[in-house]
């Protein structure tokens, strides 16, 4: 498949950095540009500032901020039109998903509103995941002139997100921070950093449910994270993050439709016991291991880079960033451990010959007093 690419400046190549490692292998990497960059400032440069030492991306400019603002207002505004908002000014407005769900009446009563902001979840996180994968499909390259994501499941210690193999530098990526993202995946990511800005938008001014202030943590750092991981340059290993998250988050979220449903409930437990195998194997064993790991274990930076990355400090990010992983690593442990709540209620009911329905996850206890005009109530379990 053909990936289009920024030019690079041929001025940059000056600071591609070759070694190799251990077992002979090249290692490409840019680590002098940023150690330029940073001594130009320690000298007082004025057209350069500290700010500049975390804008690395050698393709950012304005045209990505306006095309996040803009895409961040059209998924509102989408949102809006296709499922609606649990906002008492909007609630009775036309949405494609509550028409849908009347006109059918495949909607469990007064589940309507839940039925379509779960559709649209639903309907992002899949469209999200397929075109994702399309492009980690585009980055493996072939066998003859592999791309870091065929390399990355050679060797599966974490290289692979900073430095480049012979066909990536061709095309004009040097290494870490010069890494250049195709066209392609800098529109995904973009799209995706405005998604969840969009998400954290509608947190403000919908239902404030009991899980609030873990949602508006999870939406805060995972915007800061997909924003952070472009600028510095770590496009990568947030390409990886978020395939991963949304293949969870496409189970979960068409459980959650069906429950809404008129579906028969053996088949929502299948789908239901399908996303809980797919949240531990995904976001409790791959995240933290391919992801997590290579970015708290500094001992592989410190040997690609021969000892010029003594620790977490020398260089933008190398804190924050798995900061930022750790508390997503965080709110996973917290979210299985109410999923695992509900699996055993689930079973214990089963065993018991009680019929209930499954709760939803995120809202047990779903405040009423912010929605007096709303007729779903949070999380309740309703004999058949």
């Amino acid at each position: 498949m053909a990936k289009v690419y920024r030019p690079l400046n041929e001025d940059l190549r000056q600071f591609t950095d070759i070694s190799y490692d251990a077992d002979g292998s090249v290692v490409r990497y840019a680590l002098s540009y940023f150690e330029h960059l940073k001594e130009r400032v320690s000298q007082g440069d004025g057209q350069l500032s500290t700010l500049n030492l975390y804008l690395l991306n050698p393709t950012l400019d304005w045209d990505d901020v306006y095309f996040f603002l803009g895409m961040t207002v059209a998924l509102c505004l989408g949102r809006l039109f296709v499922s609606g908002a649990m906002i008492p000014s909007w609630r009775n407005s036309f949405s494609v998903f509550k028409y849908i769900a009347n006109k059918g009446q495949i909607a469990k009563p007064g589940k309507v509103y839940k039925l379509a902001e779960n559709l649209w979840y639903c309907c992002w996180h899949t469209t999200a995941f397929l075109w994702g994968m399309y492009l980690l499909m585009g980055e493996a390259g072939t066998p003859e002139a592999p791309g870091w994501v065929r390399k990355m499941w050679q060797q599966t210690d974490g290289r692979w997100y900073w430095i480049t193999t012979d066909a990536e530098f061709e095309q004009g990526s040097i290494g870490w921070p010069l890494l250049v993202p195709s066209s392609g995946i800098r529109t995904y990511y973009l799209t995706q950093a405005s998604f969840w800005t969009s998400c954290l938008v509608f947190l403000r001014f919908e239902t404030r449910r009991s899980d609030f202030h873990v949602m508006a943590t999870h939406h805060i750092a995972t915007v800061a994270l997909v924003g952070f991981s472009y600028a510095l340059s770590y496009w990568r290993l947030g390409h990886v993050v978020l395939v991963l998250h949304d293949w969870v988050d496409v189970l979960l979220y068409c459980s959650k439709s069906l429950q809404y449903s008129f579906i028969p409930p053996r088949v929502t437990d299948c789908s239901f016991v399908c996303f809980v195998i797919s949240y531990l194997v995904a976001r409790l064993i791959l995240f933290p291991i391919y992801c997590v790991w290579p970015t708290i274990d500094p001992t592989l930076t410190h040997r690609l880079s021969h000892g010029r990355v003594t620790d977490h400090h020398s260089f933008p990010g190398g804190v924050a960033l798995p900061v930022f992983l750790c508390v997503l690593v965080g709110l996973h442990i917290y979210w299985f451990g109410l999923i695992i709540r509900m699996v055993y209620r689930m079973f214990r009911d089963k065993r018991e010959g009680i019929k209930k329905e499954i709760s939803d996850i995120r809202s047990d206890d779903e405040s009423e007093s912010t929605a007096t005009t709303s007729t779903d109530t949070a999380c309740t379990k309703k004999k058949k």
